[in-house]
């Protein structure tokens, strides 16, 4: 019984579901026709799925579908780096680029890491999104980084000190995840790849690798994890090459510890949460509700994070998913695929402006309840 219950705790974090995914394929079948031709779900071709953008040759490079194959390889960023339980561990990157693509340097580039409460590697559905951002034109990266902890496999049961285990591998994360732009942006020639416009994302924890890779400072982490890991830019190579993203794009990912802690780094931010999240609290409050004791982590989420980045002069959008629960392909992936790019898109010409909106979900993970924030805004809408 509670490894059923664990499994659909991490099934929530993950951002795929066959259920989900079923539940969307009305709303995506125009989607389908759209791209009916070169779709043949051949290797670098993406096959008819519901959760596809229409392909628009015409379009504009970064914000529309303007490709329609991907190529994808594979590298290791990082080698032996010692994890948890004192053992090594090697991390691995896919590099996603669109196919048939004449220009191949200066690109664009976004890396974007799976959640799993920095317990597992919950990835599926992460080639939906990094070969939908390559048929915008990007060079999309899956990002790979070190999880687990003691007791990781029952954590999101409540049992051992969630807090402390969680926020060390999440450290953990953030170290991984500083040494993959070091890298990225070392490599940017190679990769054909503009070191100026790396951008990061995630979900869940992967979003959470976003933001506290970016606003966690040395003398933030606490003093008995950082005896343990070593400081945040102390794995990886590259230590005179700058991690800070150029924008930072955060699903649902909370920020480990106070917002007050927060301040100004000049880079851009993208949040977009639900309001019926079942695992990350909406303001500054404790993780995981489900959980009645004191040992899970408190973060602060989307909410919360988005008025203290205001409050420093951040330039920060946030989208408000109403009814929206914590799986991020409940939200319709078409459209939040559309809104991440096109907030990269406005970053890179300098267009980004702060401000928030609303999201409809393709179906509400608290039907009946009402959010007085998306029926204003949806008043506005109707008049």
């Amino acid at each position: 019984m509670l490894k059923k219950v664990f499994n659909l705790l991490l099934i929530s974090l993950m951002f795929s579901s066959c259920t989900v995914l079923q539940q969307a394929a009305e709303n995506q079948k125009k989607n389908q026709a759209a791209n009916k031709s070169g779709n043949t779900g051949q290797q670098g071709q993406p096959k008819q799925q519901n959760n596809r953008d229409v392909y628009n040759p015409n379009g504009e490079r970064y914000r529309d579908k303007v490709f329609n194959a991907y190529d994808k390889t594979t590298e290791t960023f990082l080698t032996g780096v010692n994890t948890w339980d004192n053992k090594k561990a090697n991390l691995v990157i896919d590099i996603y680029s669109p196919q048939g693509d004449t220009q191949n340097k200066g690109r664009a580039c976004i890396i974007f890491y799976y959640g799993g409460a920095w317990a597992s590697k919950m990835k599926n559905g992460i080639d939906v999104f990094n070969s939908e951002f390559a048929m915008r034109g990007y060079v999309a990266i899956s990002g790979d980084y070190r999880v687990g902890f003691p007791q990781s496999n029952v954590a999101l049961l409540c049992v051992g000190d969630v807090a402390k285990n969680m926020t060390e591998a999440a450290f953990r994360g953030f170290q991984d995840t500083k040494a993959l732009i070091r890298y990225v942006r070392a490599n940017a020639i190679r990769l054909g790849i503009d070191p100026d416009k790396i951008y990061v994302s995630g979900g869940s924890a992967g979003g959470g690798n976003a933001v506290g890779s970016t606003y966690f400072q040395d003398n933030e982490v606490p003093r008995d994890i950082a005896a343990k890991i070593g400081k945040l830019e102390s794995v990886g190579q590259y230590q005179n090459v700058s991690s800070k993203p150029n924008g930072i794009i955060s699903l649902a990912g909370p920020l480990m510890g106070d917002p007050k802690n927060i301040e100004k780094q000049n880079v851009p931010v993208y949040l977009l949460q639900g309001q019926c999240d079942e695992l990350i609290p909406w303001n500054y409050a404790k993780a995981f509700p489900q959980c009645k004791g004191n040992n899970v982590p408190v973060v602060t989420g989307c909410n919360a994070m988005y008025n203290r980045l205001k409050e420093v002069g951040e330039t920060v959008w946030f989208d408000m998913v109403c009814g929206g629960g914590h799986d991020a392909f409940g939200w319709n992936v078409v459209e939040l695929n559309r809104r991440m790019a096109n907030f990269c898109y406005l970053v890179m010409n300098n267009k980004m402006v702060t401000g928030h909106n609303i999201f409809i979900p393709q179906k509400s993970s608290c039907p009946g309840k009402t959010f007085p924030e998306c029926e204003e805004i949806l008043q506005k809408i109707k008049k």
